[in-house]
């Protein structure tokens, strides 16, 4: 088993990865690489957290580049040990400005690049690039959610893990809907929804959930974490129309 991974020594290796990505890039088409996620946030948590970037690229890149840079990040995931992964979000300009395409899912990460980027590498200015509307984020949301309900059998990974990322996705869309809000920070979401009208009536079921989303308590009982998943995303769909 690997060492968990500090947070001096996470951002150690995805400065390393900035190096090694821009030094193969030799017809220029990264235009800057920044920290996103938990160690943007300062939230970062060893052998917990994984570490995720976002290239900005010119529009011309190539297949052949971007293939490249996948690889590259698997091989990190694999020389480090990193949980979850290592991700790099590669993004155009052109995919960073309106009008967004709902399909390529882009309108969260975008979102989070304005709210969390740290520079890696380069100087591009983010200054520019407008915040999703809300607009951005139903239409993406239409279509992200209506796959994510949609997975069946082979196709949905049925672990704890997962499980309860699932729960948080389905609370961030009905904190969003209720207050505009995108809550980055899982540890933020359970707290908001139990204020909400219907927080009494998952207050127990949900303090588990909370407590192993801050890394205090393990959990076990994944025929458990199913049925609150699937109770909370009756809850989200009937209460948030996402055609609207």
């Amino acid at each position: 088993m690997n060492k968990p991974i500090s947070e001096a020594r996470a951002w150690e290796i995805a400065r390393e990865f900035a190096t090694e990505a821009t030094s193969q890039d030799i017809n220029r088409y990264i235009l800057g690489i920044f920290m996103i996620g938990s160690l943007a946030a300062k939230q970062y948590r060893p052998g917990w957290s994984d570490i995720d970037t976002v290239i900005v690229t010119r529009d011309s890149i190539s297949d052949e580049f971007r293939a490249s840079l996948k690889e590259m990040r698997a091989s990190y995931q694999s020389k480090y040990g990193i949980p979850k992964g290592f991700g790099g979000i590669v993004l155009r300009e052109q995919d960073l400005k309106p009008p967004y395409d709902p399909e390529k899912e882009l309108v969260p990460e975008i979102y989070r690049l304005l709210q969390q980027g740290k520079p890696l590498w380069g100087e591009y200015d983010l200054s520019d690039i407008p915040t999703p509307s809300r607009d951005d984020f139903r239409a993406y949301a239409e279509v992200f959610y209506t796959w994510l309900r949609g997975l069946k059998g082979p196709d949905r990974e049925r672990t704890i893990v997962a499980t309860v990322n699932r729960i948080l996705i389905e609370i961030r869309l009905f904190i969003w809907d209720r207050t505009d809000a995108f809550i980055l920070n899982k540890r933020e979401l359970i707290p908001i929804f139990l204020e909400t009208e219907h927080g009494e009536h998952y207050r127990d079921t949900l303090r588990d959930v909370h407590e192993y989303v801050l890394g205090n308590v393990q959990l076990h009982d994944l025929d458990l974490l199913e049925r609150l998943l699937e109770d909370i995303t009756n809850l989200v769909a009937k209460e948030v129309n996402l055609s609207a």
